[in-house]
């Protein structure tokens, strides 16, 4: 079955909406990481520029470069769906889109 990036970010949200109503002390996390944003993508991107930002750098522009640069990949996005797929279907360990998305630094 093919699964395209609206379903799987409808997935996700889904689950971060479920998690959030579920655990009322994790609703903030969920909703910065996940829900507040527009796209898998963008999500990610916020994800990403929270590691990498330092006193230097910080996150809000980091989470903008990285957002343009996945603008401007069609096969950057394809592989952020592939991989997360792959994790989802093929790791007996992953429970759902949510917990790969957050958490697995191989993915990240």
């Amino acid at each position: 079955m093919k699964t395209s990036r609206s379903q799987l970010w409808q997935s996700l949200r889904d689950e971060a909406n479920h998690f959030s109503d579920k655990e009322e002390l994790l609703s903030p996390y969920f909703h910065e990481l996940v829900l507040k944003h527009a796209s898998l993508e963008h999500a990610l991107a916020a994800i990403l520029a929270d590691k990498l930002a330092s006193t230097y750098v910080p996150r809000t522009r980091l989470q903008k470069e990285i957002d343009w640069v996945f603008e401007q990949s069609e096969e950057i996005r394809a592989a952020i769906k592939k991989d997360l797929l792959a994790i989802t279907t093929r790791d007996p360990a992953s429970r759902g889109v949510a917990e790969p998305f957050l958490h697995y630094k191989g993915f990240h």
